[in-house]
């Protein structure tokens, strides 16, 4: 299903904005983060999204579903290049 979704979103062209504004070999980290107090639920299905748009994206879950979380409280971290 997750794959079914990014391929109606992202087509045959693929994220056109990013082709065009982001060079070929740059990679980054990037953070979720929590905006609000709340439970973990669903997760593991949102970071499978980060790898299945490209298989050298990593991703680590620093909570688990059921925690309870903070505002500013770090939930995952996702490592790869910057265009997936």
């Amino acid at each position: 299903m997750l794959a079914a979704a990014l391929a109606e979103d992202l087509g045959d062209a693929g994220d056109v904005t990013s082709l065009a504004t982001v060079p070929v070999d740059d990679e980054c980290v990037a953070h979720i983060v929590a905006k609000a107090r709340g439970c973990i639920a669903g997760l593991g299905s949102a970071l499978r999204v980060f790898t299945l748009t490209d298989n050298l994206v990593a991703t680590g879950a620093i909570v688990t579903d059921g925690d309870l979380i903070s505002p500013d409280d770090q939930l995952a971290a996702i490592t790869g290049p910057t265009r997936a």
